[in-house]
Formats: structure tokens, sequence, C-alpha cells
């Protein structure tokens, strides 16, 4: 587990001063790698033996979005092994209160090949905690009807992959698919909850196509990777109905 002291900034926060879901996913990114530097796993030593760790699938529920006024408290707790899947839980607070809960789902690939890998292949374990769980899991986004991505009337954008988009993985950096779902809300969200599932990486010079179908409670959008002919992402955001207490 790991818990630490976050503190937002102006430049962190969008239009109506509340801060940026990607900049909390930043925060959340980083966290989960330092807490696996703690266990010995660091970035290089993974790179070092052709292993990364890739996000799959992400439920986040918040009972408000934070302010940059004050300090928050991150906390991650890794929570379970299940198959090939690490899954990964977040609580974000302040002053007794939680902001924020999520949990995230990772895989453990082969960094040159792009192939799944095992848990088995690591030499060093990763101590799990199943009581610290936030009380639920993220699933894989359940979209209402089918939602063409070829239909130019179903495609609101189409936006490339740039350079600085990207991370060390050589592909855009996970934080930024929320950045490409709240471009084009149709509503101000004041506690979202947001399922995000990751389908297949989208690199430099990638063109994705953004589709959108809007209900009165839920809003859902698909990222179809145009280059490469394939999903990149499927995700959904609504008003949280659920409890962060």
């Amino acid at each position: 587990m790991l818990e630490r002291e976050i503190q937002f900034h102006s430049y962190d926060v969008d239009a109506d001063g509340t801060v940026k879901i990607s900049s909390i996913m930043h925060h959340m990114q980083q966290a989960a790698g330092d807490d696996l530097s703690q266990s010995g796993l660091t970035y290089k030593a993974m790179r070092d033996l052709g292993h990364v760790f890739v996000i799959s699938k992400s439920r986040m529920i918040f009972s408000r979005l934070p302010d940059y006024e004050a300090p928050f408290t991150l906390r991650t707790i890794p929570i379970l092994i299940h198959g090939a899947t690490f899954i990964r839980d977040f609580y974000l607070e302040r002053d007794g209160e939680i902001y924020m809960k999520a949990s995230t789902a990772w895989a453990l690939l082969d960094y040159e090949k792009r192939i799944l890998l095992r848990p088995s292949v690591l030499t060093i374990d990763i101590p799990h905690d199943v009581s610290c769980s936030v009380g639920f899991e993220p699933t894989k986004t359940t979209l209402p009807r089918a939602l063409s991505t070829t239909d130019p009337s179903e495609i609101l954008d189409k936006r490339r992959v740039y350079r600085s988009m990207l991370d060390e993985n050589r592909h855009l950096n996970n934080c930024l698919y929320s950045d490409l779902i709240f471009d084009y809300t149709s509503r101000i969200y004041k506690a979202p909850e947001i399922q995000i599932s990751f389908m297949s990486e989208a690199r430099e010079d990638d063109v994705i196509l953004i589709s959108r179908i809007v209900s009165d409670e839920c809003e859902y959008f698909i990222g179809f990777n145009e280059t490469h002919g394939r999903r990149c992402f499927e995700a959904s955001v609504s008003e949280s109905v659920k409890s962060v207490k």
C-alpha cells in the first residue's frame, strides 16, 4: 500500500474550476508505479526484463470533483490477482471526506512483442489486501446499442495522436483517454462515475475517431483507431448514484 499527500494546481483544472479527470489519473498512475517500486518492481527493472504493466479497465466513482484549494490524501492498494489480471484500488480524500473511489485492472505484457504474460513470470511478490477493496471492480463497458465507427453521422471528431501525448511505453498515455472523452460530453458532471475499457494501444500519428451515444442517464463513447482498423477504447460517463463514503 502507498499513501501520500498530493496537491493539485491551477493548471490541473478545467474551465469550471474543478480538477480534470486526466490530472487525477496522472497522480494515480504515478502512485501505482511508486507502490510497485517499493516492492522492487521499478519501471527500469521491469524494462530490463522486457516486462511492462498496462491498464486494461478503470472505474472511478466520485462524491464530488476535487478543487485545488488544499492538499488531498491519495491511497492505492493492490487488491488481488485474478488469473492474468491485477486489481488495484484507489481512494482520494480530504479532511475525512472521500471524494473518489476507483478500481483498476492491469495486465503484464512483453514490452517488445506486446503479448500477455502470466503473473508467475514475476520474480517478486506483490503484497495485496482484499480487505481494503473499494467494494467494486472495473467491468467491460456495455453499450446500449451497436455504434457505428464508420458512419459519418455518428462520428463526432477525429483526433490524431501526437508525440507530446505518448509515454515511455511509446503509446498514448492512458490518462489522456479521459480528455478524449470529456472533450465531447454533452453535459457538466458534478459527481461522475466513469468507466473506461482500454482495448488496444494508439501510437504516434494514429487517428482516433470519436463516437458517442447519449441517453437520459448516461453517455457512451467509442474511440476507433482508424489507422489500424480497431477499437482502442469504450467508455461510459454518468452522474454517480453510488455512495463513496
